[in-house]
């Protein structure tokens, strides 16, 4: 039977929304700073009374915590700042219906007003109304449009921006495929300072997309991401760690990670401490925390958490008494999520006929099964059966 291994590292995340998540930039509940009086976006306007106004704003938005009223005496405020000429103040009344700050939600209302702020040139306003187009949030999608009004957003410094550049050269969506722009945009979008762009160039070091692999400067990158909360960028360094690649093997850091992409709901993370607690490895051996772990890393849809599970009810670890059959069931839910190791140990409760009746031709097509996802114990079985595993 396997040893349980670790996590595989995992795909690039579908593109965050620029106003979403650690990894972004200015959360919606805040206000890009006030900068200093712009040119007026109409010509009757009064710098210094817009100024003012975006000031008040700013400060109501910030006392009024969670309290609708008050919420809604801001956004009033804003939109007085934005009718004086505060460019900036196009932006944020946007986000007030952008994330129902106060109000109900309303997609429309919100890129109406990003798109004002857009047209006045306001950075943060150029990538929400990217963002909008992108994903038809209260407009019609149109995905080479949002491509080009990012780019503005870029070059205006606006560090998400770069990194949602990179993930739609990454996909070819809105612009050409190429994994080369992507790197050049996940570089410049960290140098900035975003940490989804820290994680997303942290990972092209990693696995050598777009340029010569670099594990050492990808190491370098997810700590920095980490440190900056990014949970899945903490999940990376731990396996880097682990496996002693880009970095001195550390089993007690890799637990450490692990533990704080744990801590953030992260199920991989979860899965591969849950296995650090079984064997002792850089943490002290706990079979029952072990246990915790990789049900709850089960409850949030990890594969390797459903296998985790069945492999303690198959040996009677943490307290459990052995029960193949609560097995077979566990491996079964993760064979259906995907899992490689778990085909191959429902495969062998099948041939054995342990917990479940035996059936060697469900056998042979749960081996096959794990040989294509990559299992190599189960390649070697049905090599040495003479059956071809290929599709």
């Amino acid at each position: 039977m396997h040893a349980l291994p670790l996590v595989a590292f995992l795909a690039l995340v579908t593109p965050p929304s620029a106003a979403q998540g650690p990894d972004t930039a200015a959360p919606p509940s805040q206000a890009e700073p006030a900068p200093a009086p712009a040119e007026a976006a109409r010509p009757e306007a009064k710098p210094d009374e817009s100024k003012a106004l975006r000031d008040r704003a700013i400060q109501a938005e910030k006392d009024a915590g969670q309290d609708a009223s008050k919420l809604n005496d801001a956004l009033n405020l804003y939109k007085r700042a934005a009718e004086a000429g505060s460019r900036e103040a196009l932006r944020d009344v946007g986000r007030f219906y952008d994330y129902g700050l106060g109000l109900p939600a309303d997609q429309a209302e919100a890129a109406s007003w990003y798109r004002r702020a857009a047209e006045a040139n306001v950075a943060l306003g150029l990538e929400d109304w990217a963002r909008c187009l992108e994903i038809g949030l209260g407009v019609t999608a149109d995905a080479k449009a949002a491509f080009t009004v990012r780019q503005r957003a870029a070059d205006l410094g606006v560090a998400a921006a770069w990194n949602n550049l990179g993930i739609m050269y990454q996909a070819g969506r809105g612009t050409d495929k190429s994994e080369e722009r992507a790197l050049v945009c996940f570089r410049r979008g960290a140098e900035l300072g975003d940490v989804g762009a820290m994680a997303n160039y942290g990972l092209c070091l990693e696995r050598g997309v777009g340029g010569p692999p670099d594990a050492k400067e990808a190491a370098r990158w997810y700590a920095k991401a980490a440190d900056a909360g990014s949970v899945r960028a903490a999940f990376n360094l731990g396996n880097l760690y682990s496996d002693g690649v880009g970095v001195n093997q550390d089993a007690a850091l890799a637990a450490k990670w692990w533990g704080t992409a744990a801590d953030a709901g992260h199920a991989g993370a979860m899965a591969n401490l849950a296995l650090a607690y079984l064997n002792g490895s850089g943490v002290a051996a706990d079979e029952n925390k072990a246990l915790t772990l990789y049900r709850k890393a089960a409850e949030a849809g990890a594969p390797s958490g459903m296998s985790g599970v069945g492999f303690f009810y198959l040996q009677g670890k943490g307290g459990l008494n052995r029960d193949p059959l609560q097995a077979a069931e566990w491996f079964q839910k993760a064979v259906d999520a995907g899992s490689a190791i778990a085909a191959y140990n429902l495969a062998v409760l099948y041939e054995t006929g342990d917990g479940v009746v035996a059936d060697q031709q469900k056998a042979t097509d749960l081996y096959k099964l794990a040989a294509q996802r990559g299992d190599s114990e189960a390649q070697q079985w049905l090599a040495e059966r003479g059956i071809s595993w290929r599709p």
